[in-house]
């Protein structure tokens, strides 16, 4: 699609600035999902599973979206004193980045030649990103380095999208972006429910 989609001779500056504060906005609105996880609807609903299948056991506390159970600490970066999802962490990280880079590409712009480069650098970073994630068991530093990855190779594609121009791309890459950051949350859920499965704690585990 983005070898053979035309190239306009003009492009609308309203619908490119539009395009990159909704790419903006999606970093920003996944970089508080990160710093307040308890507000993402995956916790919400593992809180409701817990009320529904087990309302008078004991209450599992959570440290963000981890049970503080002791089964999800290969799971948590301990940074001075404090326990931080190392996905989550990569996920923000990857998007301060990006937003800082769609700013500078906004005020100074990129080349056509630079443009393909990026568009394809960031093919590959998503593939083997999700490819990753889904697939592979990682460790602690792996699952940082993917997630941002995976943010930062949206924010590569975006940018060669964008010097190409074609507005209908470019909407369809949010669309497409849209599926992965759910893919990558529903890869989460699934990973976090198999793990209580495993435990069968009557006081701890909810699910039976």
């Amino acid at each position: 699609m983005y070898f053979w989609s035309p190239t306009p001779e003009t492009s609308s500056y309203f619908l490119k600035s539009l395009i990159l504060s909704v790419f903006i906005l999606i970093c920003i609105l996944g970089i508080l999902a990160a710093i307040y996880p308890s507000t993402c609807a995956g916790l919400l609903k593992f809180l409701n599973d817990l009320k529904e299948k087990s309302p008078n056991r004991k209450s599992i506390r959570f440290k963000g979206h981890h049970p503080d159970c002791g089964m999800f600490k290969h799971h948590t970066f301990l940074i001075k004193g404090k326990e931080y999802c190392p996905g989550c962490l990569g996920l923000s990280t990857g998007a301060v980045i990006a937003i800082t880079g769609i700013l500078l590409y906004y005020f100074h712009g990129l080349t056509s030649a630079y443009g393909q480069i990026s568009f394809y650098l960031g093919v590959v970073m998503v593939l083997l990103a999700l490819f990753s994630i889904i697939f592979i068991d990682m460790g602690k530093n792996w699952k940082f380095t993917l997630n941002m990855a995976l943010v930062l190779g949206s924010f590569l594609i975006l940018l060669g999208v964008s010097v190409k121009g074609n507005i209908l791309m470019e909407i369809y890459f949010l669309i497409l972006i849209s599926f992965w950051i759910f893919t990558r949350i529903r890869v989460s859920q699934t990973h976090h429910e198999r793990v209580c499965q495993a435990c069968l704690k009557e006081t701890a585990c909810i699910y039976e």
